[in-house]
């Protein structure tokens, strides 16, 4: 069975008189020159090189480090970003050889996606509170942290009313979405991998008793089994752009799933794993879970979609 989880100008013009003797050709040649300076000058300021992207490694322990889209200079921490996610067909579940598969629950089958737009990570507290709670300080600590501790019928309310302040259709992820969204066209465990072998020779090394390389590149791949929620974006996003899709926090999904249903009607399905699980291969990207709707756990937060208007 799937786990059941226990339990982000005034531009002024200058003009220079010129002495009354000075001659024509001189004047002019001065404003010529002028001029070639003025566009020289213009050159040089639009044909700086571009930022450089960022290295596709993390550096363990930097906190600083965010693979999050560059802010403008007057970025609002509030806004949500979003990615959009191409439609298509792909082939969701585990391989047959994955470390940790439950075979009843995780087939092999494929599914057709229509496009989509997901959040780039995980609902952040600065992105939360002024839905949820406008009045609350907007001076609130830790708002690049992804909001936790709410359970899906807050999560849920969450997205009705985000529809209602953009109008245009938020919702929580289906399984299948979701899923597809973190594979990004991968077939693998996880859709990033950071380990210090390939992910093949750490599931052969597993299946043959060390399980210690294949644990250890979950880990240096994203935030599982620390024990501490992190800022989003800390760990290098999927191919779709998407961070933070293993590990961190588990996020809620809705109930509108062509998969197999929760264990009652009053769980709701999780997926992702989180800082807190003690089984890094909770951050499998088929890793099914679910939770009771009415938890809150610290473990728990969201990533939303947005509907694409055709």
């Amino acid at each position: 069975m799937g786990h059941v989880a226990t339990l982000n100008n005034d531009h002024s013009k200058h003009v220079r008189s010129e002495p009354a003797s000075k001659p024509l050709k001189t004047h002019i040649v001065g404003v010529l020159l002028a001029m070639l300076m003025l566009v020289g000058g213009c050159s040089r300021s639009t044909s700086s090189p571009e930022a450089a992207v960022e290295p596709a490694s993390r550096d363990s322990g930097d906190s600083s480090r965010s693979y999050l889209p560059p802010p403008s200079a007057s970025a609002d921490p509030s806004v949500i970003h979003f990615v959009s996610i191409p439609g298509g067909s792909a082939r969701l579940g585990s391989l047959s050889n994955e470390p940790g598969r439950d075979p009843a629950l995780e087939r092999l089958t494929t599914y057709t996606v229509a496009p989509f737009e997901m959040s780039v990570s995980e609902i952040t507290r600065a992105q939360w509170f002024p839905i949820m709670e406008p009045h609350r300080s907007a001076s609130t600590s830790g708002g690049n942290l992804p909001i936790t501790n709410i359970n899906w019928y807050q999560a849920t309310q969450y997205c009705h009313l985000l529809t209602i302040k953009t109008g245009m259709v938020h919702r929580l992820p289906t399984e299948i979405e979701w899923e597809y969204a973190c594979r990004a066209g991968s077939s693998e465990l996880l859709a990033v991998w950071d380990g210090n072998c390939s992910l093949s020779d750490a599931i052969t090394t597993f299946h043959r008793g060390d399980s210690g390389k294949l644990l250890r590149g979950i880990k240096a791949s994203c935030n599982i089994d620390s024990g501490r929620i992190q800022p989003v974006g800390q760990f290098r996003p999927n191919r779709f752009g998407l961070v933070d899709m293993h590990g961190n926090c588990w996020e809620w999904l809705t109930l509108e799933s062509p998969l197999s249903e929760p264990p009652s009607p009053l769980h709701a399905p999780i997926r992702g794993g989180s800082a807190i699980s003690t089984n890094p291969l909770d951050a499998r990207a088929a890793n099914r879970a679910w939770q009771k709707r009415n938890d809150a756990a610290e473990s728990i937060g969201l990533r939303v979609v947005r509907e694409t208007i055709n």
